[in-house]
């Protein structure tokens, strides 16, 4: 439908602008005098960032990168990487009530920072669902349905989860890729996601819908180890 469509395009638009700098986030540390580097990237354990470093790996240009590492963990351990120096280079997503404390946090751990985009949390729901149909969706239309979720993810920070039927059935499974498959399977299924690109969701059989009333805006934030600075 038209708000597919409207979706997939914005997941390009904010995937394109975030990989643009990243990218030039990322030439900031790369050492030009090693023609064998290698990176260590910590993300959210999401598709959209799944998706997000595979375009990164695919339209890499920068020529001192040979390997990329890629580690998916919960915001607080993708800091910790980077303030450990596990990975050279994080993203994190927050909400808008935690920015102003996630950048305050950063920089008292001697990171480089740089907010990047924001975008509204998505349902992810089968298109045989007949809630699907739907222009828009709220909780109450929820209740019944089986909510799919990512166990590596704390969901009590999204303001629509906590809205939601507490009796509503969960399933917990492993990464993101996990959940977008479940919901295939599951006509009465759903899973929360940032906008996904429409190609994945029809060859699974699903689509993503707005929420009613969707307050909830989520930022990305790069963070890498300052190293000029003193600790």
């Amino acid at each position: 439908g038209v708000a597919t469509t409207i979706e997939g395009k914005e997941f390009i638009d904010k995937a394109t602008k975030l990989l643009k700098e990243f990218e030039e986030f990322s030439k900031s540390f790369t050492n030009t005098s090693n023609k064998n580097a290698t990176i260590n990237i910590s993300i959210p354990s999401t598709i959209y960032f799944t998706l997000l470093l595979s375009k990164f790996i695919q339209n890499n240009s920068i020529s001192e990168i040979k390997k990329i590492n890629i580690t998916e963990g919960s915001s607080e351990e993708i800091i910790d990487n980077v303030i450990k120096e596990v990975s050279s280079i994080g993203i994190i997503c927050v909400n808008d009530s935690e920015l102003a404390y996630y950048k305050h946090l950063l920089l008292l751990n001697n990171l480089e920072i740089l907010t990047v985009n924001s975008f509204k949390l998505q349902i992810v729901i089968n298109a045989n669902n007949p809630l699907s149909k739907l222009n828009f969706i709220n909780e109450k239309n929820l209740e019944n349905q089986v909510i799919v979720i990512n166990n590596k993810i704390d969901y009590s920070k999204y303001s629509n989860f906590n809205k939601i039927n507490t009796n509503a059935k969960f399933i917990k499974v492993p990464g993101g890729f996990n959940q977008l498959l479940m919901v295939s399977k599951l006509e009465n299924s759903f899973m929360f996601s940032p906008p996904l690109p429409v190609e994945l969701l029809e060859k699974n059989n699903c689509v993503n819908l707005e929420f009613e009333s969707n307050s909830n805006n989520k930022w990305h934030i790069i963070l890498l180890k300052n190293k000029n600075k003193n600790n």
